[in-house]
């Protein structure tokens, strides 16, 4: 058998709960959410990991006095 000398990539203790999906998230931006002619239709919170760095966004509707749920 050959010897197979290829590093073993180690995972920082700190990176395992973004391993398992329980990402630290903080807030990075909020930003309206606007129509081509300007109406706010909602905004869009962008939040990010303080541990890993990724990104999400979530876009949270207005709703308007005539509009159904």
């Amino acid at each position: 058998m050959e010897n197979n000398n290829t590093p073993v990539r180690e995972i920082k203790p700190s990176l395992i709960p973004c391993r398992l999906g329980a990402h630290r998230y903080e807030i990075y931006a909020d930003e309206l959410m606007k129509t081509v002619n300007g109406t706010i239709v909602g905004r869009n919170i962008i939040t990010r990991c303080s541990i890993c760095g990724k990104i999400k966004s979530n876009p949270i509707k207005i709703i308007t006095a005539n509009e159904f749920i």
